[in-house]
C-alpha cells in the first residue's frame, strides 16, 4: 500500500523489534542484511532498496535511496518501516495481499527510478509537479518514465472551492492518473468525460503512439476548419423554449499555445431548428493534445440576468475527428444524454489539413506571448494556471 525507501542497515538495527505475520524476517532479506556494511549505507552507494515484499524468493533490485525523498516507506509483510520509526499497518492482510500498486515518494525521474518496479506510484500536487518539468530534458525524462510507471496528479491544497486543472497539458507529460473534484462540474470534468468516452466508456483509453515508442513523431500541426450549421432540439431550462436565444462557443482546448475560443451569433426566440450558418478556423500545434469543445448557451435577454446560461455542450478529441458533415451529441453539464437531451445535436461539417511550416502560426495566438512558448512552458504554465473557478463552467 505504501513503499519507498528500506535499507537493510535500519533493518538489521531493528530486526528485534520489527512486528511482522511471521516471527521474524525472511532468510533471504536477512543474508542481504549481512552484506550491507556500514560504509555503503553512510555514502549513499550501492544500497538496497527494496519494494513490497510478498515472501516469494524474487531479485531485489539494488538502488540509490537518493532518489526517494525523506517521507519513503514501505510495506513488509504489512508492517511500514524506514529509517526512524516502525509503523504497524490499520490494513487488513487480506486488503494488503491483493493490493498491487504502492505509493512512493520520487523526487526526480532518473536511471535508478527506471529499474524500479512498475508497481511503484508517484504522486504529486499539480503545482508541485509543474515545477518538476520546467525544461525539456526533464519533460522528456517524465515520458520515458511513464512508458512503465503510473504517476497521479491531484489538485493543489489551495482549490478550497473544489475547482479543478486542465487535465489535457498533465496528460501530454505522459501521466496517467488525473485526479480531479467530481463534485464540480465545470471545464475540467467536461474534458474529462469526453476524454474516456472516446473508449466506449470502460474507464481507460490508450496512450497516443509517440509516447510509447520514441521512433514514433507526434501529429504534425493541422488548420481546422468548422462550419457550425444549425442546431436541433437544443435543451433550455426555461419553461418556454421559444423564449431561448441561443449562440455557440467552439473552443480549441489543450495547451496554452493552442487555446482559441470563438461564438457564434445568437439566435432570437429558436430552440428547436436555429440556424447558425458560420465557419471558423483553427491552427492546432498539437493535435494530439487538444479537444474541441462546443458549448451551447442562452443568451442573456435582460439586464437582470447575471451571465449566458449554458444550456448543453460536447467535447471531441481531435484525434478522434473525421471531416465532412456530422451530427454532433449533446450532454448535460453531468455528462448525461437523457430527457431533453436525448435527441439534441448540433450540425457541422469539418475539414482540416496539415500545416507544413512553422510560419503559418505567425500573428494567429490570441497572446503573442503565448505564441513564443515552447510546448515544455506550456504544459507547466497550463498547470500552474488556477484554470476554472468552482462558480466557472466554461
Amino acid at each position: 500500500r505504501s513503499s519507498g525507501k528500506f535499507t537493510l542497515l535500519s533493518t538489521l538495527k531493528r530486526k528485534n523489534t520489527v512486528t511482522t505475520g511471521a516471527s521474524s524476517l525472511p532468510g533471504n532479506i536477512r543474508q542481504l542484511v549481512k552484506s550491507q556494511s556500514a560504509q555503503d549505507y553512510k555514502n549513499g552507494s550501492n544500497v538496497t532498496t527494496l519494494g513490497s515484499y510478498n515472501g516469494d524468493n524474487s531479485s531485489v533490485p539494488s538502488l540509490n535511496p537518493k532518489i526517494f525523498s525523506k517521507k519513503s516507506s514501505l510495506c513488509v509483510n504489512n508492517t511500514y518501516h524506514d529509517t526512524n520509526k516502525v509503523k504497524k499497518s490499520n490494513v487488513h492482510p487480506d486488503l494488503s495481499s491483493i493490493t498491487y500498486f504502492q505509493k512512493y515518494n520520487l523526487k526526480r525521474p532518473n536511471i535508478d527510478a527506471m529499474k524500479l518496479p512498475c508497481v511503484f506510484v508517484a504522486s504529486y500536487s499539480e503545482r508541485k509537479f509543474a515545477k518538476l518539468i520546467r525544461d525539456d530534458e526533464t519533460l522528456k525524462s517524465w515520458k520515458e518514465y511513464t512508458h512503465r510507471h503510473i504517476c497521479r496528479v491531484y489538485p493543489k491544497a489551495s482549490r478550497v472551492e473544489s475547482s479543478n486543472m486542465n487535465p489535457l497539458p498533465i496528460w501530454a507529460a505522459g501521466v496517467q492518473i488525473v485526479a480531479l473534484n467530481y463534485q464540480t462540474t465545470d471545464k475540467a470534468m467536461m474534458l474529462n468525460d469526453s476524454k474516456f468516452r472516446e473508449n466506449g466508456g470502460c474507464g481507460y483509453v490508450l496512450k497516443p503512439r509517440y509516447m510509447l515508442d520514441s521512433t514514433v513523431d507526434p501529429s504534425p500541426p493541422i488548420l481546422l476548419r468548422v462550419h457550425v450549421i444549425s442546431g436541433q432540439q437544443l435543451p433550455t431550462k426555461a419553461a418556454d423554449t421559444a423564449s431561448m436565444d441561443p449562440y455557440i462557443s467552439v473552443s480549441v482546448c489543450g495547451m496554452q499555445h493552442d487555446k482559441k475560443t470563438r461564438k457564434t451569433k445568437a439566435v432570437k426566440n429558436n430552440a428547436f431548428n436555429p440556424i447558425f450558418d458560420e465557419v471558423f478556423e483553427f491552427k492546432i500545434r498539437s493535435p494530439d493534445s487538444a479537444q474541441l469543445l462546443f458549448a451551447v448557451y442562452d443568451e442573456a435577454s435582460s439586464l437582470l440576468s447575471k451571465s449566458d446560461e449554458l444550456c448543453a455542450y460536447s467535447s471531441i478529441p481531435i484525434p478522434n475527428l473525421r471531416r465532412g458533415l456530422r451530427s454532433v451529441a449533446l450532454y448535460d453539464e453531468k455528462g448525461n444524454r437523457k430527457g431533453d437531451y436525448e435527441f439534441a445535436s448540433l450540425l457541422i461539417r469539418t475539414s482540416f489539413m496539415i500545416i507544413q511550416t512553422a510560419d503559418n502560426f505567425a500573428d494567429d495566438s490570441e497572446d503573442d506571448e503565448d505564441d513564443e512558448r515552447s510546448v515544455v512552458s506550456s504544459v507547466a504554465s497550463s498547470v500552474m494556471s488556477d484554470g476554472s473557478n468552482a462558480s466557472e463552467v466554461i
